[in-house]
């Protein structure tokens, strides 16, 4: 019996301990306009906010202002799903300012069909608060095995490793894709983004 109540007592103070933790839990708002944020991140140690915005904006926060980072809205569509949706920046941003970005292609203006996902890299200019449009390029495309514009993944996280991981999805087959180890659809890639044939260097992870 004072085993069973000396249990109690400890599940007890184990959830009044946890319910004070999560009293402490406060959201801030970080911004009141932005177009469709889909994503936030920032480079590493660094104390900025870098918002991801759907229809192919990236935008700053830094010191309470807000400002564009990035603007290719006219390589990207924000119908069904698509759009600008994830974005990674290098563990040595610090040193070589590269960042990178997944997107699906308009179809006209990003070299592409319509749908198609890539993942470019950029650099930042000599503002750090604006990224150089001029050095884009292109890493990795993934074509689409379907017209549908839903289920297209989109998420970029460096690992631990020092390679970037992409999530894609299946491309609104079902998951028929993700099977089909001759497809990039429906997996979670690594590769290295710095070189290798066509930047791609690994395989689905």
């Amino acid at each position: 019996m004072r085993f069973r109540i000396a249990l109690v007592a400890g599940c007890l103070i184990t959830a009044l301990a946890t319910a004070a933790r999560a009293d402490a839990i406060e959201l801030q708002p970080v911004g009141t306009s932005f177009d469709h944020p889909i994503y936030m991140t920032s480079p590493p140690g660094d104390p900025r906010l870098f918002v991801v915005e759907r229809p192919g904006t990236i935008e700053v926060i830094h010191d309470g202002v807000t400002s564009q980072f990035l603007d290719i809205h006219l390589q990207t569509t924000s119908d069904v799903e698509r759009g600008l949706l994830s974005m990674a920046f290098d563990p040595n941003y610090a040193g070589n300012g590269l960042f990178y970005v997944f997107y699906t292609s308009d179809g006209a203006d990003s070299d592409g069909a319509l749908g198609d996902g890539h993942v470019d890299e950029f650099r930042v200019s000599s503002d750090p608060n604006v990224a150089d449009p001029t050095t884009q390029r292109r890493v990795l495309t993934i074509t689409r095995p379907s017209t549908l514009g839903n289920h297209n993944g989109g998420q970029l996280q460096f690992g631990r490793d020092g390679y970037l991981y992409i999530s894609v999805g299946d491309g609104g087959t079902g998951g028929s894709t993700a099977r089909d180890l001759t497809l990039l659809n429906g997996k979670m890639l690594r590769i290295d983004p710095h070189g290798g044939p066509s930047g791609l260097a690994q395989h689905p992870a």
